[in-house]
């Protein structure tokens, strides 16, 4: 028999022979006839024939497989298609339902506030009633009120007055009269008293109201601080032995409330452009309410003479001034205070807060 075998079939061919090779002692044993070698190739090539047809079949049934995993792959691949899709209406629906509740939720809650309101503006409104039928019970109950005699309203006019008075400076500042200083105090007290003879005099109701409205209003004119000798202000505690000793300091300095001028040079810790001219026409102000006579009826700023001599310094709420009155005869004495050497005419002006 001849036939012509590629390399494959050759290598198949001489594996099989091997083989038989390897099973001829065997197939001796079994057969007393000598087989020829083309018995044995007709032999190994049905073998090689029965494994080709064998192999033909897994292979087929292989590819049968695959493409069962292949259809099975394209099912799960639409199943998880249309599982997105689902999870993605789902989310909508989800999302719109929460957005209805939420709608109805906040329709319910302003329906709701509405009828609080209502029901509070309801309650108010009986609450009114109410208080007003219990003022008329209580009006049934007590005596009519009979209106204060004319000697009546003048004392509560007379009271209101000291109030307005004693408001007018703050308590911290309402130090005892020692005759010679802390002259505001003692010119709204004055003030007051003579007032309150005023309104002794009037007439009528109508009179005294008049009268007392006039007197509160000058009161209410009158500047809203005080000046003070320096002994009176270190006396009660509103400036310190230390602020006399910066105090003395600034005035052997021979520094004035003019910085800017030549040659004067201030010295450390000082500054001059804290005077400024309203503080100047406040004093100014003051100094004129200092000599008023009768009380807090000042001498005109216009005719009223006086000068500025020096600025030594804020102290908190203490400004310390040199201040001279052209109604002075001489000098008045210089000013020594724990053995510290103070400038003359020195004051200390204090603006209520």
């Amino acid at each position: 028999m001849k036939r012509i075998l590629n390399a494959v079939q050759l290598k198949s061919l001489l594996s099989l022979l091997l083989v038989g090779v390897l099973l001829l002692p065997i197939l001796a044993g079994c057969s007393s006839k000598e087989p020829t070698l083309e018995d044995e190739v007709n032999s190994l090539s049905q073998q090689v024939t029965v494994l080709k047809g064998a192999n033909s079949a897994a292979l087929a049934e292989i590819d049968a497989l695959l493409s069962r995993v292949a259809e099975l792959e394209a099912r799960v691949a639409e199943l998880q298609s249309s599982n997105t899709v689902l999870t993605e209406q789902l989310a909508e629906l989800r999302d719109e339902l929460i957005a209805l509740r939420i709608d109805e939720l906040q329709r319910r809650i302003a329906q709701l506030e509405a009828l609080i309101a209502q029901l509070e503006t309801d309650n108010d409104e009986l609450q009114a009633q109410i208080d007003e039928l219990r003022r008329e019970i209580d009006g049934m109950k007590e005596p009519p009120v009979t209106p204060p005699t004319l000697e009546e309203y003048k004392e509560l006019a007379k009271a209101e007055l000291d109030a307005h008075g004693e408001a007018k400076i703050p308590e911290e500042y309402r130090f005892e009269h020692d005759g010679k200083d802390h002259w505001y105090w003692a010119q709204v007290q004055a003030f007051v008293a003579n007032a309150k003879e005023q309104i002794d005099r009037a007439k009528d109701e109508a009179n005294v109201v008049s009268i007392l409205g006039e007197l509160k209003e000058i009161i209410d004119n009158a500047p809203n601080g005080s000046l003070y000798s320096v002994q009176f202000a270190y006396d009660n505690g509103l400036v310190t032995l230390e602020d006399l000793e910066n105090i003395a300091i600034f005035w052997q300095s021979c520094f004035v409330i003019f910085p800017n001028e030549p040659n004067v040079i201030p010295p450390p810790g000082f500054d001059g452009s804290r005077f400024t001219e309203e503080i100047r026409e406040k004093i100014h102000v003051i100094s004129a309410y200092i000599h008023a006579r009768p009380p807090l009826t000042p001498t005109p700023l216009g005719t009223f003479k006086f000068s500025i001599k020096g600025y030594y310094g804020h102290y908190n709420n203490s400004v310390a001034v040199a201040v001279e009155y052209h109604t002075y005869v001489g000098l008045p004495p210089q000013p020594i205070i724990e053995g510290i050497r103070l400038p003359q005419f020195l004051q200390i002006f204090i603006e209520y807060r």
